[in-house]
């Protein structure tokens, strides 16, 4: 009989009640399924498990400080050589994150510039282009003038063309 894996999908020849195609998936499937079991315990029995752990830290509590601090003596050195590994190795991702951030930060706020230079210039254009059509018998007038002091100097200088 023909039937699909629960784990990988694939069709397989089920002998009996079989629903995975292979121990590899079987093994999959058999952590999936106590891993949901396990969490829906923990779901339902949530406030018994932290009355519980309550309870037992408020009993032991002198108990396991004393056993945290004497580990934190017997194992002093091998945890601090373990920190300066941590940090030594993680120096230079963090060092490349922040400049991967500054990075971005930089290339968001060129792009804000970008689009309000963008924006004003096109205010810009439009306030000059409103200014141009208000005025525009203004500037007529005046560029009449330049021609006629311009034609002025010419025939009072001598260069007529």
């Amino acid at each position: 009989m023909k039937k699909n894996c629960v784990v990988c999908g694939g069709v397989f020849n089920a002998k009996g009640p079989a629903k995975t195609c292979s121990k590899k998936c079987s093994k999959e499937n058999e952590r999936t399924v106590e891993a949901q079991c396990h969490r829906r315990y923990y779901v339902k029995n949530r406030e018994k498990i932290l009355d519980r752990t309550k309870e037992y830290y408020e009993k032991n509590r002198e108990e396991i400080l004393a056993k945290a601090r004497e580990f934190r003596e017997k194992n002093r050195d091998r945890i601090r050589e373990q920190a300066r590994e941590f940090h030594e190795k993680n120096r230079d991702r963090r060092r490349e994150q922040e400049r991967e951030r500054y990075k971005k930060n930089r290339a968001q706020i060129a792009a804000r510039r970008k689009a309000n230079d963008v924006k004003n210039m096109a205010q810009i254009k439009e306030r000059k282009k409103k200014w141009r059509e208000k005025n525009r018998e203004k500037l007529l007038e005046s560029k009449k003038r330049l021609n006629r002091t311009n034609e002025d100097a010419k025939i009072l200088f001598g260069e007529q063309s």
